[in-house]
């Protein structure tokens, strides 16, 4: 009977998941920033609001995703 073994090495788990918190930090940066210039400069244009909505509708996706799968966010050893 075989043995059952992760199908990703540690250090390829690792890398992937330092890639997707680097990823979506920069995401959730560009966003921040996103929605300052929108306060500060007062921006009305209907492109960057959409833009932004966008890519808040992506960050949240993922965050409702990681929150509902946990398993898919560890780090096996």
């Amino acid at each position: 009977m075989p043995t059952l073994r992760p199908s990703l090495s540690y250090a390829t788990q690792l890398g992937l998941t330092i890639t997707c918190i680097v990823i979506f930090s920069l995401l959730f940066l560009f966003v921040y920033v996103q929605l300052w210039m929108i306060l500060y400069y007062k921006h009305k244009k209907e492109v960057t609001r959409h833009y932004t909505l966008v890519l808040l509708v992506a960050f949240f996706s993922q965050v409702v995703i990681k929150a509902k799968y946990p398993q898919s966010a560890r780090i096996y050893k």
